[in-house]
């Protein structure tokens, strides 16, 4: 359906060249030596596009744009997983860019090739495109927080960010908040919420505050369920309650 003759190098008698055409459909008119074996592989399963057609007309795009199949079909997959998570979105990326989309995979190609839109940084290749990707999710996400919290806190609308880091939380193997006494350890508490200790933590606190000093908190705290005691006869317990006592 789409082979129309062979072709060889100079001189060789197993002619192994394909030359193939699109006769009709979207891409009617597209042709292009190939596709070998790297761009099939990397155009289509690695893509999951089982369609030739977006694939010869790509192969076609990359032979007259002056870039490589193989490279292009890894940074496509790597833009195909970002927009997936949300680290790209439709407005950098001329649309989705959704698995097995055979149309999004032409589209990428021609912005790479005309270094249009996320062509620009995809053309760097993957590695190059992962970190700008990184840095620009990082200010995107403070950006979110200081306004958020300038929402509460209006003074902080002028401020700025001097310095950013990241670090490591510690979490229960249950994933179940952690309030009580220490086990083993006289007069010491913990207080751990999980996912959203900026939230529930300060009334945590209150909780316990009210307890210790003899009143009757709003809920009951020392319930076997957020004991720290539990934590004990579960797998990793130990060093998860070791890291949230001195957290």
């Amino acid at each position: 359906k789409y082979l129309k003759k062979h072709g060889t190098c100079n001189l060789c008698p197993i002619r192994c060249h394909k030359w193939v055409e699109v006769g009709e459909g979207d891409y009617a008119g597209a042709a292009s030596h190939g596709p070998e074996y790297e761009t099939l592989a990397g155009f289509g399963s690695n893509l999951l596009i089982d369609q030739p057609e977006p694939i010869i007309r790509a192969n076609e795009l990359c032979n007259r744009l002056g870039i490589d199949t193989i490279s292009t079909a890894g940074v496509i997959g790597f833009a195909f997983e970002a927009w997936e998570k949300g680290l790209i979105d439709d407005s950098e990326a001329g649309g989705p860019l959704r698995w097995g989309d055979g149309a999004a995979l032409v589209r990428l190609v021609e912005m790479i090739g005309r270094r249009e839109g996320i062509g620009r940084l995809l053309g760097e290749g993957s590695k190059r495109a992962a970190e700008q990707i990184d840095q620009e999710r990082l200010v995107k996400n403070l950006t979110k927080v200081i306004g958020t919290a300038a929402s509460v806190i209006p003074a902080l609308a002028v401020g700025r960010a001097v310095r950013t880091w990241t670090g490591l939380e510690a979490y229960a193997p249950d994933n179940q908040p952690v309030i009580g006494p220490v086990p083993g350890v006289a007069d010491a508490y913990i207080i751990g919420a999980m996912r959203s200790g900026f939230t529930a933590g300060p009334f945590m606190g209150r909780l316990l505050a009210d307890t210790l000093l003899g009143s009757v908190p709003e809920m009951p705290i020392f319930d076997a369920a957020f004991s720290p005691a539990r934590l004990l006869g579960m797998e990793g317990g130990e060093d998860a309650l070791a890291k949230l006592a001195f957290a």
